[in-house]
C-alpha cells in the first residue's frame, strides 16, 4: 500500500475569461465575462496524482491524501472586501486565441493571454500531530506565495517525511537564494530530495542556459550549469532533478551527474509553442505528478517514460485550450475535480496515465511520446569511441545517432538517399524550415539565432532599423535558399522577397533606385525581405553606401533624405565562403599608407572600405557549408577537411535525396518512400571529391541524367564523363567503376542474415502465433515490405564494415583459388563484427529511452 502526501502552497486560482471585444459599459449586455476560480497549487497537484498520473492504480493500492482538506478551499473575502488572507490568490486572464498562426482564423480556443499576478498566504503549516502513517513519498509544492517563508514550513515538511521517506519539491528555488530547497538541504536531506523546476527557473538565477541555439550547446550548458554554475551549490546535491525546458525536453540528473537527456530532434525550446499563440498552465504540476508515480514504482513506470508522458501531456492541453465553446471549459484538460479524468473527453489526461483495458484505442495515443529521443552519460554508458573528428566531438546527438567512424557515418547517409531523412534521420537533432533541412550543428545555430533575431525583430515596434545580417557559403551551397525558406516559415508564401545584385548595380543612380523600391515595399507590406546579392565582390564599393540605411534606417538621394520603414537586409556573400574569410578580406591591387601588424585585427585596405563599420551594423551571420568538405576556421590539428568534417557525406546525401525527389518522384516508392538508386552511382554520388559548383552541381547531375520515365537511376542514365567533367572531380568515374555491392548482393545478404536470426530463435510453428510472428515461422517472400525492409537497410553498414576490416564480397566460382577462413580466423572476424553490430544496438535503444535492467 502506497501513501503519497501532498503540501506547499494552497492557491485560489482565479480565472478571468473575457471577450474578444470589450463592452463599451454596463449598458452592453451582448458580451458575457466570465469569472471562474478553482482548487489550485498543492490541491490541483494531489488531484493530478490521484486522478490522472495513477489513476490506473486502486484505492487498495495508493492513497493520496493533501494535508490541506479540499473542504478549506473557500476563496470568498474577507470582511473587509480583500481575498481571504490563509489561501494564496493567483490571476489569469483568458480569451481566444487563434489554435495555430498558420491555421483558419475562425478556429480559436480559450488560452491565457496575460498572467495578472499574485497574493501571497498567510496560512502557517503546523508540523504532524502525535504518531502519523509513513508515506511512500511526500510531495511539496512550493510556489513562493508563503508556505516556505513560514518558519513552521521545515518541520511540517520534516514531521511528515518521516523514516526517509522520500521528499518531490516543485520549484522551492528563488533568484535571491530563499525557497524551501536551501533550508531542506540544511537539514541533511539532500540524500531525500527530488526537485522539479524549470530552464527559466534556473535562469532568472543567472544559470547560462541557450535557448534557441541547438540542443546540443543546450545538452553542454546544462551540464556546465551542474557542475560549475548556480546549480552546483544547491540542486547538485538533490537525489534527483528533473530540469524541463518548456515543452520540448528536460534534462534528468542524479546526485549533480546527467542520467538522461531528453528532447524533441525536430524542436526547439518554445518552437512549437510560438506557432500555437497563448499561454498554458500546470507544467510542473502535470511533470511532478508523473515523477510521484515513477518514485513509488519506478520499474513500472521508468523515468523516461515520466517525463515523456507529462510533456506529450501538456502539448495537448495547449493544443487544445480550454475549449472552443462560448464559455470557458474551466475542467479542461485534466478533467473535473469531482470526478477521474475521461480520456474520451481529455486527450491529455489519457496521454498521462498508463492506458486501462476500458480505453478507447485513440484514448491511447502514444503519437507525441514516440518522437521524443534521449541521451546519456557517457562516462556513465560507454557506447561509442571518443570521435577523432572534431566536428562530430562538437555534435555528440549526432554521434549517438550515427556512430562516430567514417563508415558509420556513409552507411548512415546510404539510409538518407534511399529510405529519405524522415527515417533515416528521426533521431537525430535538426533545423527544418519548408524545404530547408540540416543536421550539421553550426548551420542548425546558425539558422536557429536568425530565426530568433527575425522574431523578436518583429515583435519590437520600436526597432526601427533594418535589421541586417550575412549569408556565406561556397557558390550553389545554398545560401539564398536556407534564408527564403526560413522566412517563408515566419512570414508565410505571400511574401516574395525583393532580389538585388550588387554586380549590376554600376552607379550610386542604380543602388538608390533599388533603395527607394525597397522603401515603397516598407510602406505597403508589413516587413519586406531585401537580398544584396554578391555584396562581397567589386572591391567592396557599396559597403560605405549601406552604413546609414543600416544604422539610421534612411538614405541620401542627391540632397534628399528618405526614411525607410522596417525592413529585413540579407548580405549574401559571392566570394567569401565564410564570415571568418570575409573578415580577412584585403585589396592586393590597393597600395595602403601602412602594413597590417599583429595588432591589427582589420587590414588596411579592409578599413579604407569600411569593412568594420559595416560588419558592426550586423546582427548575426549564417555560414552555409553546402555538400563538400568544409576547414573549420579555427582548428587545434592538422586534420584535412574531410576528416574534420565527416558529416559533410550526410549533407551531400540530403541534396541528392532532395533532387532526386523534386526532380524525379517517380524514382520514389509512393509506399516505402526508397529511391531506386543502383548502388554503384550512389556510391559515386557520395565518394566524389569535390562537387565544383556545390549542391547546383548535383542538382545538375541528376537533372542531365536520362531519368524520364526511368525505374531506377543506373549508370546508364548519367550523362556522358565530359559533361560530368563540369560538375565534379573526375574521380566521380573511379568510384563509378570500383568494386560495388549489387541489389542482388544486398538481397542475398538481407535473406542470410534473416534466416541466421530466425535459426537462432528457440520457437517452433506450434507455439508461436503465425499472424504476430510470421517472420519466424514464414518463409522470406511471405514477409511484408516493411519486415523486408528491417533486414535490407542494415546491409550496406555491415559491408562498410567488412571493407574496414580488409574483407570484400566477389562472384564464387568453382575454381576460385581463394582459401576458405579456418575456424580461428572466422571467430576473429566474427568478434570484430559483433562489437559495432552491438553498439549500434546499444545505441537506438538508449536513443529510444531505454534504460539497463537493474
Amino acid at each position: 500500500m502506497n501513501t503519497i502526501f501532498v503540501t506547499g502552497d494552497w492557491v485560489a486560482d482565479w480565472n478571468l475569461a473575457r471577450p474578444a471585444n470589450l463592452p463599451e459599459g454596463y449598458f452592453d449586455g451582448s458580451q458575457q465575462t466570465q469569472l471562474y476560480c478553482r482548487a489550485g497549487g498543492a490541491w490541483y497537484v494531489a488531484h493530478l496524482i490521484e486522478r490522472v498520473a495513477c489513476r490506473d492504480l486502486t484505492a487498495a493500492t495508493l492513497t493520496v491524501k493533501a494535508l490541506r482538506p479540499q473542504a478549506e478551499f473557500a476563496p470568498g473575502m474577507e470582511n473587509n472586501g480583500r481575498p481571504k488572507a490563509d489561501l494564496a490568490h493567483a490571476y489569469s486572464v483568458w480569451w481566444k486565441h487563434q489554435r495555430l498562426n498558420s491555421g483558419k482564423e475562425d478556429d480559436q480556443v480559450w488560452r491565457i493571454a496575460r498572467f495578472a499576478g499574485c497574493q501571497k498566504s498567510k496560512w502557517k503549516p503546523l508540523p504532524a500531530a502525535g504518531t502519523i502513517q509513513r508515506a511512500s513519498l511526500l510531495v511539496v509544492d512550493d510556489l513562493g506565495l508563503g508556505f516556505s517563508d513560514q518558519p513552521e514550513a521545515v518541520a511540517h515538511v520534516t514531521s511528515h517525511a518521516i523514516e526517509k521517506t522520500p521528499i518531490l519539491v516543485k520549484h522551492g528555488l528563488r533568484p535571491d537564494g530563499s525557497g524551501l530547497l536551501p533550508q531542506l538541504l540544511q537539514e541533511k536531506l539532500s540524500e531525500r530530495l527530488h526537485v522539479v523546476a524549470s530552464a527559466n527557473a534556473l535562469r532568472r538565477r543567472h544559470a547560462a542556459l541557450s535557448s534557441v541555439l541547438s540542443w546540443d550547446q543546450v545538452l553542454e550548458d546544462i551540464e556546465r550549469e551542474f557542475k560549475s554554475g548556480p546549480s552546483s551549490r544547491d540542486l547538485a546535491r538533490c537525489a534527483s532533478v528533473v530540469v524541463h525546458f518548456g515543452l520540448a525536453g528536460a534534462a534528468v540528473f542524479y546526485h549533480g551527474d546527467l542520467h538522461r537527456f531528453i528532447f524533441l530532434p525536430d524542436e526547439m525550446e518554445r518552437a512549437w509553442e510560438d506557432e500555437r499563440p497563448g499561454n498554458h498552465f500546470g507544467t510542473g504540476s502535470v511533470l511532478t505528478a508523473c515523477l510521484a508515480r515513477h518514485l513509488i514504482a519506478p520499474e513500472e513506470y521508468p523515468i523516461f517514460f515520466a517525463v515523456t508522458q507529462a510533456l506529450a501531456a501538456q502539448r495537448r492541453a495547449h493544443h487544445g485550450g480550454a475549449g472552443t465553446g462560448v464559455e470557458l471549459d474551466i475542467d479542461l484538460p485534466y478533467g473535473p475535480r469531482e470526478s477521474a479524468a475521461d480520456p474520451a473527453k481529455n486527450p491529455a489526461a489519457a496521454c498521462i496515465a498508463p492506458p486501462q483495458e476500458n480505453d478507447k484505442p485513440d484514448a491511447k495515443h502514444l503519437a507525441d511520446i514516440k518522437d521524443f529521443r534521449a541521451a546519456w552519460n557517457p562516462n556513465k554508458i560507454i557506447v561509442w569511441p571518443e570521435p577523432s573528428a572534431e566536428g562530430l566531438r562538437r555534435s555528440r546527438l549526432l554521434s549517438n545517432v550515427t556512430g562516430t567512424s567514417p563508415e558509420a557515418l556513409r552507411a548512415k547517409a546510404v539510409e538518407v538517399v534511399i529510405q529519405g531523412p524522415k527515417q533515416a534521420l528521426a533521431s537525430a537533432p535538426k533545423a527544418t524550415y519548408g524545404k530547408y533541412l540540416t543536421v550539421d550543428r553550426d548551420e542548425i545555430e546558425s539558422i536557429n539565432e536568425i530565426r530568433r533575431l527575425i522574431l523578436e525583430y518583429k515583435a519590437n515596434p520600436k526597432d526601427k532599423r533594418p535589421l541586417s545580417f550575412a549569408v556565406f557559403g561556397a557558390p550553389g551551397s545554398g545560401k539564398s535558399f536556407a534564408v527564403k525558406q526560413l522566412a517563408e516559415t515566419l512570414f508565410g508564401k505571400v511574401k516574395e522577397p525583393l532580389e538585388f545584385n550588387l554586380t549590376q548595380i554600376k552607379a550610386p543612380l542604380d543602388l538608390h533606385r533599388a533603395f527607394h523600391q525597397v522603401r515603397d515595399a516598407s510602406i505597403r507590406l508589413e516587413i519586406p525581405l531585401v537580398f544584396w546579392d554578391e555584396f562581397d565582390t567589386a572591391g567592396l564599393q557599396w559597403l560605405a553606401d549601406f552604413l546609414a540605411p543600416m544604422q539610421d534606417a534612411e538614405f541620401f538621394d542627391g540632397s534628399h533624405k528618405h526614411p525607410f520603414g522596417k525592413c529585413i537586409f540579407v548580405f549574401a556573400g559571392g566570394t567569401s565562403d565564410r564570415f571568418e574569410k570575409f573578415k580577412e578580406w584585403q585589396d592586393h591591387g590597393r597600395e595602403s599608407s601602412r602594413v597590417k601588424t599583429q595588432d591589427d585585427a582589420w587590414h588596411p585596405t579592409f578599413c579604407a572600405v569600411k569593412g568594420p563599420d559595416f560588419i558592426s551594423r550586423l546582427r548575426g551571420f549564417i555560414n552555409v557549408k553546402g555538400p563538400n568538405p568544409t576547414q573549420p576556421s579555427v582548428s587545434r590539428t592538422k586534420q584535412s577537411a574531410p576528416e574534420s568534417d565527416p558529416a559533410f557525406v550526410l549533407r551531400r546525401a540530403l541534396v541528392l535525396r532532395a533532387d532526386l525527389e523534386r526532380l524525379f518522384p517517380d524514382l520514389i516508392h509512393p509506399e516505402s518512400k526508397r529511391a531506386a538508386i543502383a548502388p554503384n552511382v550512389l556510391h559515386a554520388f557520395l565518394s566524389a571529391e569535390r562537387y565544383e559548383h556545390g549542391a547546383r552541381s548535383i542538382g545538375a547531375l541528376v537533372a542531365m541524367s536520362a531519368l524520364a520515365g526511368a525505374k531506377a537511376f543506373t549508370v546508364s542514365a548519367l550523362p556522358s564523363e565530359e559533361l560530368r567533367e563540369l560538375h565534379v572531380s573526375g574521380d566521380f568515374s573511379d568510384h563509378l567503376n570500383a568494386p560495388v555491392w549489387t541489389e542482388e548482393l544486398l538481397l542475398a545478404l538481407a535473406q542470410a542474415g534473416w534466416l541466421g536470426w530466425k535459426h537462432q530463435k528457440p520457437f517452433s510453428v506450434d507455439v508461436v502465433e503465425t499472424t504476430a510472428h510470421r517472420d519466424l515461422v514464414g518463409e522470406w517472400n511471405q514477409l511484408d515490405p516493411r519486415a523486408k525492409m528491417d533486414n535490407t537497410d542494415p546491409v550496406p553498414r555491415r559491408l562498410l564494415e567488412l571493407n574496414q576490416l580488409g574483407c570484400a564480397f566477389v562472384p564464387h566460382s568453382g575454381d576460385s583459388d581463394c582459401p576458405p577462413l579456418d575456424a580461428a580466423e572466422k571467430d576473429a572476424l566474427i568478434e570484430k563484427l559483433i562489437d559495432p553490430e552491438h553498439r549500434i544496438w546499444l545505441s537506438r535503444r538508449l536513443v529510444e529511452g531505454w534504460e539497463h535492467a537493474a
